[in-house]
């Protein structure tokens, strides 16, 4: 439930492919990690 809610988080703060990471878990976003890790794969969340 933990992941559920970092993934709302990001998905307010405007984070691209949110979704895709919890279908996927590994698409190296970073969604699953902690968020702020791998989304600058993005670059929505660099930081």
């Amino acid at each position: 439930m933990r992941d559920r809610f970092k993934i709302v988080r990001l998905q307010l703060q405007g984070c691209v492919g949110w979704r895709e990471t919890v279908e996927n878990g590994e698409r190296g976003y970073g969604v699953r990690r902690e968020g702020d890790y791998g989304v600058r794969r993005d670059g929505v969340l660099s930081r």
